[in-house]
């Protein structure tokens, strides 16, 4: 593990796009989960539901 780190390390000192490349990556990843989180929160909202819900859903 601390291997394959300082090697990373190293190839990202040679080349620093490999760095921004991966961060892109981090940032597209939490930004596609976003929008899959927002999408379902829209229509659980737009199909009538509530915080009650989410807490126990036979309540009702």
């Amino acid at each position: 593990m601390i291997s394959k780190l300082s090697n990373y390390i190293r190839d990202v000192i040679d080349n620093p796009w490999i760095l921004l490349t991966d961060i892109m990556n981090i940032v597209v990843i939490c930004c596609g989960l976003g929008v899959v989180w927002s999408f379902f929160s829209i229509f659980y909202a737009l199909g009538g539901g509530t915080a009650s819900d989410l807490i126990s859903p036979n309540s009702w």
